[in-house]
């Protein structure tokens, strides 16, 4: 933004302040804060991540085919770059995001990184809900129904979380290579899925036959019917 101790001059007012780009360091300038984070890792040593901020920057907009007035929407431009325990930088090239609307400055850096650290985890849980929970298989024409669908799905994938402690794993004779560690959703669907069908199979009321089930002696002779006086019909 342009520095509002510029005096003011004839002509159109100034939006825009000093050039910022993202490939060229030297346009940086000094960051308005600055974070380091521990990230733990289910697997080998935390990553060090280096957090830089900075507030209240423009980019510009457009004209066409709708107009975009950038110049009205400041934001606060994030970068992060990951290390490992030695100092390497875990990917060649670093994060970068913003936080932009008229809230931006209730949210702090750290945590907008860390919920932006969630949406992977949310793009695969829904790519799994759609696949293999019928996410988006429900037709209505009634949004009420579809709403109470979503919910139904996302019940049945939070089970799935709760289920990982005590679900078993059943793997198919292909899968018997699999390596023996956390089970992933889909393999704790397939235990939750057979435990469920073994369960109501128990709970379910033997099926309705004549004479309980026992077949009469001289072999069976077919269903019988009952006449007007009440007696079956041979």
């Amino acid at each position: 933004m342009p520095d509002p101790d510029t005096p003011a001059t004839s002509g159109h007012p100034r939006w825009y302040g000093a050039r910022f780009a993202l490939r060229e360091p030297a346009t940086w300038g000094e960051p308005d804060e600055t974070h380091t984070l521990t990230l733990p890792r289910t697997a080998g040593e935390p990553y060090r991540a280096e957090i830089q901020a900075w507030h209240n920057l423009l980019m510009r907009g457009k004209r066409k085919p709708t107009p975009l007035p950038m110049h009205r929407y400041p934001f606060t431009l994030v970068r992060v770059q990951l290390y490992r325990a030695d100092g390497r930088p875990v990917y060649r090239n670093p994060l970068w995001f913003i936080i932009i609307g008229q809230r931006r400055a209730e949210i702090t850096v750290p945590d907008a990184y860390l919920a932006y650290r969630q949406r992977f985890d949310i793009e695969h849980a829904y790519r799994f809900c759609k696949q293999r929970m019928l996410l988006t298989r429900y037709q209505t024409p009634k949004t009420d129904h579809e709403q109470v669908w979503w919910r139904l799905v996302h019940l049945a994938y939070l089970q799935l979380w709760v289920a990982q402690p005590v679900a078993q794993r059943l793997p198919r004779p292909w899968e018997r290579y699999l390596p023996t560690g956390t089970l992933r959703p889909r393999c704790r669907r397939h235990s939750c899925s057979a435990t469920s069908s073994a369960f109501f199979a128990r709970l379910a009321p033997p099926p309705n036959r004549p004479n309980g089930g026992v077949i009469p002696q001289g072999g069976f002779r077919g269903w019988t019917t009952r006449n007007g006086n009440g007696k079956p019909s041979s």
